[in-house]
């Protein structure tokens, strides 16, 4: 087995919403975790067990690339190195300060952007419009309760969720309750959640 498959990131936030459903769910879930991401074997789960896999996925499969991406920058630049010292003498100290500048500044540009730099802009008090189709509409308030609750899990979420809307047909919803029970059932009831035109 790769070596690089030999471990994925399970996030706090991902046991409570586990937690919720049923003993036989909750084992189902797991399961098709770990034969994803261990063996890329693809889940066959319905219901609330196939929602709270779609929602954990997408988070899980990005830390495990990011951590191969660094694992394969770092074996890429040990290997430079010792190709450079063993082909030409180490150049002066100023010259090694300049091209460790440019690495950093390169990386930095690679590097995806945080929470706080992704953050949408939301001004005089108005709400967020968000999500892959950015239109999930949350408050300061519940923006900020949000990223309390989620973490680094908060955008992958929400885009799921934003999909899961459009693909259901839902408009005008009070978002903040919907993506709450959207966390813990995978799904959300037609009607439960509905919000009037003239509501923010």
């Amino acid at each position: 087995m790769d070596q690089s498959n030999q471990s994925f990131v399970f996030y706090e936030s991902y046991a409570k919403g586990v937690r919720k459903l049923a003993p036989a769910e909750q084992l189902a879930v797991y399961n098709a975790l770990i034969d994803y991401m261990f063996y890329g074997i693809e889940p066959q789960l319905e219901g609330a067990a196939e929602g709270m896999f779609l929602l954990i996925e997408p988070t899980v499969t990005a830390a495990r690339n990011r951590h191969k991406e660094k694992q394969r920058a770092a074996q890429s630049r040990w290997s430079r190195q010792k190709s450079d010292e063993a082909v030409a003498p180490q150049p002066p100290a100023r010259e090694e300060s300049k091209e460790q500048t440019k690495q950093a500044d390169n990386h930095k540009s690679a590097a995806p952007p945080t929470q706080e730099e992704s953050r949408p802009s939301a001004p005089n008090g108005r709400p967020y419009h968000i999500g892959t189709l950015h239109n999930v509409s949350l408050n300061q308030q519940e923006h900020d309760a949000l990223q309390k609750q989620l973490g680094d899990d908060m955008n992958a979420i929400i885009n799921r969720y934003s999909k899961y809307k459009q693909a259901n047909g839902f408009v005008l919803l009070r978002d903040f309750e919907a993506l709450q029970y959207f966390l813990n059932h995978g799904t959300i009831p037609k009607g439960k959640f509905e919000r009037n035109c003239g509501e923010t």
